[in-house]
């Protein structure tokens, strides 16, 4: 038995469109999710007075205490919604994210990445 091969230069060319066209759709469709993603991203709440990075709202903190007024989330908000910082581990009740003296509670000390 013998096997041929015959080279085609038209289907060659049709193969490598065909290759270059998904490479170009699977690229805009990665541009356009990323630019999505980068104009609807939340800004979080920045209180520079009271922490360094921005606080973002978070409705799980059932367990978490305000770092501020040591109060339990659960216990003053409604299901446990807070303001949190996950870098630092860094929690705010809604009540103290409100106050306008937020700076001087917690014995006026702004707490770094360090802790």
């Amino acid at each position: 038995k013998v096997s041929t091969f015959e080279w085609n230069q038209e289907e060659t060319l049709e193969a490598t469109m065909m290759c270059i066209s998904v490479l170009w759709i699977n690229i805009q469709a990665y541009v356009a999710r990323s630019l999505i993603e980068e104009l609807t991203r939340e800004k979080g709440l920045y209180l520079p007075e009271v922490h360094r990075h921005p606080l973002f709202l978070d409705r799980g903190l059932n367990l978490h205490s305000c770092d501020l007024c040591h109060e339990r989330m659960g216990r003053t908000e409604k299901s446990g919604n807070g303001w949190r910082c996950r870098l630092c581990d860094f929690d705010v009740c809604r009540k103290c994210a409100r106050r306008k003296d937020a700076a001087q509670v917690s014995e006026n000390m702004l707490r770094g990445d360090k802790g």
